[in-house]
């Protein structure tokens, strides 16, 4: 993480001894790109064949909660799922590009899914294929172009030349916007800044008492070695909400999950329910709502 900014050993310190002056630079910079209140907004990373076996469940669920997530689906999976999408699109979700190539594997071994296809380990042609092939199975199935993208297993893809090369590629293919960064970038550059190459990026949210660890289904209820759990979501996911809402202070929070990983979790929904007065469908309603 040192090569990511040079800002970033003050960010460092400040997460862990003083977060709520991290938070207060990142409402002024909220201010400063417009954004006149808080926002809301799920999106949910839809890798495997279980997130096509349950997606639509929770996404009836949290539609009857006043919540339209969006969704991020690698191309190969769009193809798999292609009727299940469609009739999620269908009920107005939108959805961004998320590569073209599956980014998990079930090992029959173990029994499990294992994570692929890292950017950060590809050559840059081959970068630049999956996003072109991602782009055309988006227009086939879903008649329009992508307007937004997210790098498949984003947290290893942040170095600055990377974050350079992505956002070129992206530009050059139309894009409007990438939410491929993590927290670090929010609080270096606020919630919905525009790059060097024109388009806008949207870092995900990170925690109100760890700032830099993102606030995902995995990290709190299935990464090993974690030293957090269900619980502390709850208490970290009411924490952020309380300070956008209860303080009146402007921001985005971008929440990301799996469906498979929270189907069958009560606080999830739990902490969607209290959001949902301050969610908004989608990353273009966000910029349209910028001053």
């Amino acid at each position: 993480m040192a090569a990511l900014h040079p800002s970033h050993f003050a960010i460092q310190a400040l997460s862990r001894i003083r977060p709520e002056l991290l938070f207060a630079r990142y409402s002024a910079l909220a201010k400063r790109q417009g954004l006149k209140r808080s926002y809301f907004i799920l999106t949910f990373d839809c890798d495997t064949d279980l997130d096509i076996a349950v997606v639509e469940s929770v996404h009836t669920k949290l539609v009857g909660m006043g919540i339209m997530p969006v969704y991020a689906v690698p191309g190969k999976m769009l193809e798999k799922g292609r009727e299940t999408y469609l009739r999620i699109a269908n009920t107005g979700a939108d959805f961004i590009s998320h590569g073209y190539n599956e980014h998990c594997h079930f090992d029959p071994k173990t029994r499990t899914y294992e994570s692929e296809f890292f950017y950060d380990r590809m050559p840059r042609d081959m970068i630049v294929d999956d996003i072109r092939k991602a782009r055309r199975t988006f227009i086939d199935i879903f008649k329009k172009e992508p307007m937004g993208f997210r790098v498949p297993h984003f947290g290893t893809f942040q170095r600055r030349e990377q974050l350079d090369f992505l956002h070129s590629s992206l530009k050059s293919f139309g894009y409007q916007y990438s939410s491929s960064t993590t927290p670090l970038y929010g609080f270096l550059h606020g919630p919905l800044y525009r790059t060097l190459h024109g388009l806008y990026e949207i870092p995900v949210s990170g925690c109100y008492d760890y700032p830099l660890m993102i606030l995902d289904s995995w990290g709190f209820r299935y990464a090993e070695n974690r030293k957090v759990n269900k619980d502390d979501y709850v208490r970290q996911f009411k924490k952020m909400i309380s300070y956008f809402t209860e303080r009146k202070m402007p921001g985005i929070l971008n929440i990301y999950a799996d469906p498979s990983q929270v189907y069958d979790w009560p606080a999830f929904f739990y902490c969607m329910k209290i959001a949902a007065d301050v969610s908004i469908p989608s990353y273009e309603c966000l910029m349209t709502a910028k001053g």
